[in-house]
Parts: C-alpha cells; sequence; structure tokens
C-alpha cells in the first residue's frame, strides 16, 4: 500500500498531537511495523499511561508544555488536526511536515469528494453520502466529522467514493487537493488558532489549489468563497447547483442556506453516479445532524430548538430566517474576537426578540446591542445556560420558540458544542414543570 510505503522509509517519526486521528495514526503504523520506534509528542502527559501502550516497548513520549520542541529532530512528523503551529513553524518543517489528509489524499485523491467551508460542511458532506447511497453506490464518509480516514482504508476498495469533510485543520499542511472539491463559504473563525483571516483563508485555498483542468470545483454563493477562488485562480471545471436550481425551502430542511449547500453537494454527487430522479427521494430521508436545527423537545407548547453548532454569527443569522418564529434566542460563550457587527444590526431589527446572553461573547453581544437600542428591556445578561432556560418558561407562559444559536465557541463554561446542546435539552425537561 502506497500510504505505509510513504511512512516506513522514515526512521524518525513523530506523531504530532493524540486525539482521535493521532491514535489512529499509531494503530495504522504498528498494524504494519511493531518494531518501528515511533515518537509522540502531545500537552497531555496522561496519554503515556495509556493501556494502548502497555505492550509497546518502541513508543518515546514528549508531553507537557514543551511538546513542540525539538521538531527538527524527526524526518516525518505527521501532525493531527487539532495542533496549531505557527506559519513560521510550517515553513521551516516543509517536507518534513504531512498529516493523514495529505497522505491519504495522495493516495486516493481521483476518488475524493473533499468539502470544506466555515459553516454547512458537516451536514453537506453527510447528505452527498446519503444521496450516493441511495442512488446504490459504494459510498464511505471520512474527515471532520469524526472519522480518521486511515481507520476505513481496508472498506476502500477501486469503485469506493470517498466523501471526506475537511476543516481548515485538516487542509493547512495537505500538497494535494481532491478530484472533486466543494468549498461553501469563508467567513471569520479560529483565528485564535490562525491569528490573521489570510492564513485562514490560505488553509481553507488548499481545497482546490492542486487542483488542475481535469478536476472540479463547486463553489458556494458565498461571497468569501467566490472571492477566494478568484484570488488563487482555480484551474477546476466550475460546477454549480443549476440542475436543482427551482428546488425550494420545503418540510424536510428548512434553512433556505442549507438548502443551497445540499444542491450544490448533489450536483457534485451526480458527476460520480447518484441518480437525478432519486434526488428528492435522498432529500426526503436526510437527518439532519444533531445539534443542527434540531428540535429536541415541546414542553408547556415551547418549542426549544439546537443550534449548538452555529459558533459564528453568519450561522445564527442564517437560523434566524429559518426560524422567524423564534421567540427567545440564546447567544453567547467563548469570546475568539471575531465581528459581531452584521449579526447585532440583524438583531436590532427585531424589537420583539428576547435576546438572552451568557458568557464572555455574551456580554459583548449584549453592550453592543445596548449601545444601538439603550431602552430594550428584551436584552438580558445571564451567568449560565440553566438560568436562561429557566427564564424562557417564565416568559413564555403561553408557549413559543426558543432557540439556541449561540454564535461562539463553547470552550468557557463547556467543553464543546455537543455538550452544550445536551445541556440546553436536558434543562430543557428539567424546568418541564
Amino acid at each position: 500500500m502506497n500510504i505505509w510505503n510513504n511512512i516506513k522509509k522514515y526512521n524518525n517519526i513523530l506523531v504530532l498531537g493524540f486525539g482521535k486521528e493521532g491514535q489512529s495514526t499509531y494503530l495504522f503504523i504498528r498494524g504494519y511495523d511493531k518494531s518501528k520506534v515511533i515518537t509522540i509528542a502531545d500537552q497531555n502527559e496522561k496519554i503515556e499511561t495509556l493501556n494502548i501502550f502497555s505492550e509497546d516497548s518502541n513508543v518515546r513520549f514528549i508531553t507537557g508544555d514543551d511538546y513542540l520542541k525539538h521538531l527538527d529532530n524527526y524526518d516525518c512528523i505527521i501532525k493531527t488536526p487539532g495542533i496549531s503551529l505557527s506559519e513560521k513553524i510550517l515553513t521551516d518543517l516543509n517536507q518534513k511536515l504531512t498529516s493523514q489528509a495529505d497522505l491519504f489524499l495522495r493516495e486516493y485523491r481521483m476518488q475524493v469528494i473533499g468539502i470544506t467551508g466555515t459553516k454547512g460542511k458537516s451536514t453537506t458532506a453527510s447528505f452527498i453520502n446519503h444521496f450516493l447511497v441511495t442512488s446504490g453506490k459504494d459510498s464511505i464518509l471520512v474527515g471532520n466529522i469524526g472519522l480518521p480516514p486511515f481507520d476505513l482504508i481496508k472498506n476502500i476498495h477501486s469503485k469506493t467514493i470517498v466523501v471526506y469533510e475537511l476543516s481548515s485543520h485538516m487542509l493547512q499542511g495537505v500538497r494535494v487537493s481532491p478530484h472533486y472539491a466543494l468549498l461553501l463559504n469563508v467567513f471569520p473563525e479560529h483565528l485564535d488558532y490562525y491569528k490573521l483571516m489570510d492564513n485562514y483563508t490560505k488553509a481553507k485555498a488548499k481545497i482546490f489549489e492542486y487542483q488542475d483542468e481535469g478536476d472540479f470545483l463547486a463553489i458556494g454563493k458565498d461571497k468569501g468563497a467566490i472571492d477566494l477562488v478568484n484570488r488563487f485562480i482555480s484551474k477546476a471545471k466550475k460546477v454549480d447547483g443549476s440542475e436543482f436550481s427551482d428546488f425550494k425551502e420545503n418540510e424536510f430542511i428548512r434553512s433556505r442556506q442549507i438548502m443551497e449547500n445540499i444542491i450544490l453537494g448533489a450536483q457534485v454527487a451526480i458527476l460520480v453516479g447518484a441518480k437525478p430522479q432519486l434526488f428528492m427521494e435522498a432529500v426526503a430521508t436526510f437527518k439532519t445532524l444533531s445539534h443542527r436545527l434540531q428540535i429536541v423537545g415541546k414542553y408547556k407548547d415551547i418549542t426549544f430548538i439546537d443550534d449548538s453548532i452555529s459558533t459564528i454569527p453568519e450561522a445564527t443569522i442564517v437560523a434566524l430566517e429559518a426560524y422567524p418564529e423564534t421567540d427567545i434566542l440564546i447567544l453567547g460563550g467563548m469570546d475568539r474576537g471575531i465581528s459581531y457587527t452584521n449579526l447585532v444590526d440583524e438583531l436590532v431589527k427585531k424589537e420583539n426578540l428576547k435576546i438572552y446572553c451568557v458568557d464572555v461573547a455574551g456580554k459583548r453581544i449584549y453592550e453592543e446591542l445596548l449601545k444601538i437600542n439603550p431602552n430594550n428591556k428584551n436584552y438580558l445578561l445571564f451567568d449560565n445556560l440553566e438560568e436562561i432556560v429557566k427564564k424562557s418558561y417564565e416568559m413564555l407562559p403561553h408557549g413559543g420558540v426558543v432557540l439556541l444559536s449561540p454564535a461562539a465557541a463553547s470552550y468557557t463554561q463547556f467543553k464543546n458544542f455537543e455538550e452544550r446542546g445536551d445541556a440546553f435539552a436536558k434543562f430543557a425537561m428539567k424546568y418541564n414543570i
């Protein structure tokens, strides 16, 4: 196998980061060679005690705050997506640095549909895979959605279509682009990781940067995506959603933005063999992702909608377009320094919308709202999410809609957006008394 051949030639291998993908890389190597020395670098010192290493005498560790030192000592560094490296380090390491995405695309790029975008990539990737499977195609879904591609290599054959959700972190070091690429949108995001918007957009551009005239690129209607393609001058054939241009939002999927992404994804799926006549069936049987505009319950005539996955303001604007009947909007979380100007401009137009804010980002939004509309009593600031849900029952005695669409990451009060969404659902049930 070429992926293994591209790894086994190195004597000094470093697995950089030992989350889900790092563990996958380690097990992949050990599946071929149990004697090769592997060094694992991770800030978490506890990884050294994991049972996975109990019978491995050829593993070494660099842990703690200095885990990024001595990278020059290795001739192959397989980086996991969550490790943030400066542009200087990335440049200095050059050919030493690789990743699962880079190694996988070198081998399978002609079978890969790669999807990226600031928002919507998980839903779009999931739908493409669903449409292909509905059409009888051998299709698998890997990547940022939670499945490292190395874990599924044994399931990939010559006719397998690999739908690969690629985050900017995964794309950052790749030198190969997929044969079929989708760039949905580009908004400011992860600036705590990239520091500069330019670094973030450069990472996103990798989805098409190495494509040639024989490849395909589908571009969303978002200005940021269009500008990025024009900036890097893509050579690939362009794909749009014209085949389903008359298809409108329906009872299955309310969000216009989600439908636009699905239509674009469907067009690419058709290029690799999905059946156009089965599109409506695929839409009707497609289940959107957890924490993406998900109704988690209706209690006392109050509908609670979990959109915890919306961690940027543009996603929250989309959520409000999908549910214009929202009575209470819950905002806030970790403040990563992104601009909330466009969101605030939209919110001040909705004078009757109750906007309940929480955490550091919520405080910022709350203060920006009050600067524009200081007399609006519908803007409230809370200490935690549980208080907000409890207050919602008090404020909606005759029922209504409560939408959690935070426009911010969750990390200060929750470990991830899934935990935040689950807590929201738990509190909704708890105060149904």
